[in-house]
């Protein structure tokens, strides 16, 4: 499943990091900034390998992990692209009715953008899909877009994969740093939830989902990343075979020469 947004009624935006960042719950990296086109379609576009990586794997709370993830982010033209790749042994399918009242008890992926990186919550976007690409959108500011509701504030996939599954997103961001927040949330066949966080520095383990002034955070775009250009092959074979096609013209027309001076 892929959706592409239509409008943005929440922008993102701060060009310059303000006064009330804070770095406490630890810098994870710089997402690089591309030229390269990315697709959401749940599958790894090659320019993810240059972007920056987040191993997904630390608790929160007392409960061991068990689902886990690695999410991989890269930026263009104002967009965070985000692809996880989730290994969870038991995969749950969702219920309808879990999807549209209580998403966050599917087995599924979050993502979290503190746009100002700084410890407001109200400021918080809570981006999700589902492992079978619904997605779902919250503010705690009254905004809840579930299913195609969430289709005007990003874009998203969702794939199954070996041992698990992958989604992908596409959200938008005008902000050199922001605080982000990752989280893996593992239904139990029972019932039960246990979440894996991206991790943190004021925790010592992962960050809280709505814990802001735990959340690690990211610059963007103080590097670039690109893939090597690709080589015209064909136009290569097409150059040898002209060269060799001349070269046989060459050799027939100096045998005939030479075949008249004798």
């Amino acid at each position: 499943m892929n959706r592409k947004y239509l409008a943005i009624p929440v922008v993102l935006s701060l060009l310059a990091t303000g006064v009330a960042a804070h770095t406490n719950g630890g810098l994870l990296g710089d997402i690089p900034s591309t030229t390269e086109a990315v697709k959401v379609d749940a599958k790894k576009d090659a320019i993810y390998d240059k972007g920056l990586t987040v191993n997904v794997d630390q608790q929160n709370g007392e409960t061991a992990v068990r689902a886990t993830a690695v999410a991989k982010a890269v930026y263009n033209g104002g967009k965070l692209y985000v692809y996880a790749e989730v290994k969870d042994a038991e995969v749950v399918a969702p219920t309808s009715d879990a999807q549209n009242n209580s998403p966050w008890t599917t087995d599924s992926f979050e993502v979290f953008v503190n746009p100002n990186n700084n410890d407001n919550t109200k400021e918080t976007q809570q981006y999700r899909i589902d492992n079978t690409g619904f997605p779902s959108y919250y503010t705690q500011n009254g905004v809840t877009a579930y299913g195609s509701k969430a289709d005007e504030y990003f874009s998203y996939a969702a794939a199954a994969i070996d041992g698990g599954y992958a989604v992908e997103f596409c959200i938008p961001v005008d902000s050199k740093e922001i605080g982000i927040n990752f989280q893996v949330n593992d239904v139990v066949s029972n019932g039960a939830q246990v979440l894996a966080m991206a991790p943190s520095k004021v925790t010592g383990k992962g960050a809280g989902s709505w814990s802001t002034a735990e959340y690690p955070y990211v610059t963007i775009g103080e590097t670039t990343a690109s893939l090597p250009k690709k080589t015209d092959t064909a136009a290569q074979t097409a150059d040898a075979s002209v060269i060799a096609a001349l070269a046989a013209v060459v050799s027939a027309a100096g045998a005939v020469v030479a075949k008249k001076k004798r």
